[in-house]
């Protein structure tokens, strides 16, 4: 779980859906507030299972991108969502909420939740589990990062303000 925990990003859902299956839970961010180290001890039996890494430098994240089982990113609301480019690009797959920016962003629609509930993310963990589907979904957002670049998107604000400008 990747930066801000507000209750949009499905925190609570996050933790109740990894607590039950066998994976490991690691949340990048800010420290846990009281409210949410009581969740994560009501939901985790095993403290050894939660690991918070705090605030960490791109590196850092890329490298836990790169070992993940995956990023769990079910924000009921997104202006863009950086993070799941971030991991795709790390060849982490992405189970995001169906929602807001980020079927247009993740491409490949195989893990998005249809909705907000741990059944739902669990059925996208269990997709991950074959080998053959998870190695697909890797290439697939490899490929869609491809699509963005901060030199692409210069380029286009660029010609929308050249646009702009001739049409005076």
């Amino acid at each position: 779980f990747v930066g801000s925990r507000a209750k949009y990003k499905n925190f609570e859902l996050t933790i109740k859906a990894i607590s039950q299956s066998n994976l490991n839970f690691v949340i990048v961010g800010a420290p846990l507030n009281k409210h949410e180290q009581k969740l994560v001890h009501q939901y985790f039996k095993e403290a050894k299972r939660v690991h918070c890494t705090g605030y960490i430098d791109n590196k850092g994240l890329n490298i836990l991108y790169n070992n993940a089982f995956a990023l769990l990113y079910p924000s009921i609301y997104e202006g863009f969502g950086i993070p799941i480019l971030e991991a795709q690009k790390a060849g982490c797959p992405v189970i995001a909420y169906k929602g807001s920016s980020i079927p247009e962003i993740i491409g490949d629609d195989t893990l998005l939740i249809n909705e907000s509930s741990t059944s739902e993310i669990q059925r996208c963990i269990s997709i991950l589990q074959d080998e053959q589907q998870r190695t697909n979904i890797i290439k697939k957002g490899l490929k869609n990062t491809q699509r963005f670049s901060w030199d692409k998107m210069y380029d286009s604000v660029l010609a929308i303000y050249k646009e702009a400008w001739n049409s005076k």
